[in-house]
């Protein structure tokens, strides 16, 4: 794939959530925004406990392109902070 600009929309550390914990990218090509499952899917790995993106087995993910799009950014994967949540992130207050 050329020229893919990954973002995530608030960072590159998401809470840690029961089960699966994954971020959602934003994938553009060439500034135009990609639709997931129709331009390219995402493929995750190491997501499912608290992790440092720094670890050697960091939560990341890589992108697969399908319709108009082709190839991966499989060698060179995003990886991700899995953060425990802080308690004001957890309960209601109110």
């Amino acid at each position: 794939m050329n020229k893919l600009d990954i973002s995530l929309k608030n960072s590159d550390t998401v809470y840690f959530s029961k089960g699966q914990t994954k971020p959602l990218p934003e994938v553009y090509f060439n500034g135009v925004l990609l639709t997931l499952n129709v331009d390219y899917k995402i493929v995750y790995k190491n997501y499912t406990v608290v992790r440092s993106a720094s670890d050697k087995n960091a939560p990341q993910f890589h992108i697969n392109g399908i319709g108009n799009f082709t190839g991966s950014t499989r060698e060179n994967p995003y990886k991700f902070s899995i953060v425990r949540a802080p308690i004001s992130e957890c309960a209601d207050f109110s």
